[in-house]
């Protein structure tokens, strides 16, 4: 069997900046030590401090540079490799899956840079988790109530280029201060509601145009005014078609392409 690529810098480094992470998600009000590992880890392969296919230091060793028991590792690292960020495998130890590309598998879609060709990869996110009375679009879908959840964020990439994401969603099933914004920070929002609401989204229907931004979007994204956009709407269902969250995706058409 061949041995994964070993880690790209040097181990004092790595663990300098995984306990720093750590402290950092452990400080937030409400976070677990599983879920400040399994964030920690990410910021840590999002950073670019590990090279693709890197193996992971051995979980023992991550228990103890996290000061975690090794349940709480394997616990963790399980959800990762779920995600698809890693792969573990019996006499091959855990390693990386190209941790910072957004998947098909994930979002149901992938955006490319157009002048790179590289698939968009997410370095910084921005989130807010708000109350809404306001309708829109995602009324039609998920019914008339008296307000809604919003999960709004912008995503930044390597390349300088921001997509602008809002997910609504009927209080009932989440509502701000159910989960920490950290956690949703650093992974899909998606997963970790079906994780947590022990659901699982079945189908998903996508609708996307080109079009110039609305003025107020692209104030809260960040964006340029009077940019042509991708702008995508998704309707996601639950078993039985039953609607689990409406969400819209904004992207500049000059510099993202979009491949389903």
């Amino acid at each position: 069997m061949t041995a994964a690529a070993p880690i790209s810098t040097d181990s004092a480094r790595f663990e300098h900046m995984l306990r720093e992470e750590m402290a950092r998600e452990l400080a937030v009000p409400r976070a677990t030590k599983r879920s400040a590992v399994r964030l920690a880890l990410i910021s840590v392969i999002r950073s670019g401090l590990l090279a693709p296919d890197a193996r992971l230091p051995a979980e023992t060793t991550l228990a103890e540079i996290l000061g975690v028991s090794l349940g709480t590792v394997q616990v963790a690292l399980g959800q990762l490799r779920d995600r698809g960020i890693v792969e573990r495998r019996r006499g091959d130890g855990t390693r990386l899956v190209d941790g910072k590309t957004i998947g098909a598998q994930v979002w149901h879609f992938r955006f490319f840079d157009r002048q790179s060709g590289r698939p968009f990869r997410p370095i910084d996110t921005a989130i807010e988790v708000l109350q809404t009375t306001v309708s829109g679009p995602w009324t039609e879908h998920l019914g008339e109530a008296d307000h809604y959840t919003l999960i709004r964020r912008t995503i930044s990439s390597e390349e300088g280029v921001s997509i602008g994401a809002e997910m609504v969603l009927r209080p009932e099933i989440f509502s701000p201060g159910d989960i920490p914004p950290s956690e949703l920070k650093s992974t899909n929002v998606r997963m970790i509601l079906e994780e947590r609401l022990a659901v699982t989204a079945t189908h998903v229907q996508h609708s996307v145009s080109v079009e110039e931004i609305d003025p107020r979007k692209a104030g809260l994204f960040g964006l340029p005014f009077q940019t042509q956009c991708l702008h995508l709407e998704a309707r996601t269902f639950l078993a039985e078609k039953s609607p689990f969250y409406f969400q819209d995706i904004y992207a500049p058409a000059d510099r993202m392409s979009l491949a389903f």
